[in-house]
């Protein structure tokens, strides 16, 4: 798929509702994200801290994805929806700094 197309598919991909209620995005954070962003993304360590992010769900997905250096993308590693999943709790992160 051209990269426009996977991006789309990123947020728009079915399967993270119907996969969504038995699947804890917490956990996954935990797995994925938190070695660089600790305190479940409240934290700063070696990546910034997430909670209060300006940027929009679109452009969380789009960096989760395919990296911004020195993040990698995870495209690879994580399905779609997954990464929507991601997307959805740094959004809804409080805006506070432990």
């Amino acid at each position: 798929y051209p990269l426009r197309r996977q991006r789309q598919m990123c947020i728009r991909d079915r399967n993270y509702f119907e996969y969504k209620e038995n699947f804890s995005v917490k956990r996954l954070f935990a797995s994925r994200c938190s070695w660089c962003h600790q305190g479940y993304g409240l934290k700063a360590a070696d990546g910034p801290r997430l909670s209060g992010s300006t940027k929009s769900k679109e452009k969380i997905i789009e960096q989760i994805a395919y990296g911004k250096s020195p993040m990698p993308g995870f495209r690879k590693q994580l399905k779609p929806w997954q990464i929507e999943a991601l997307a959805d709790y740094i959004k809804a992160l409080p805006d506070v700094a432990l």
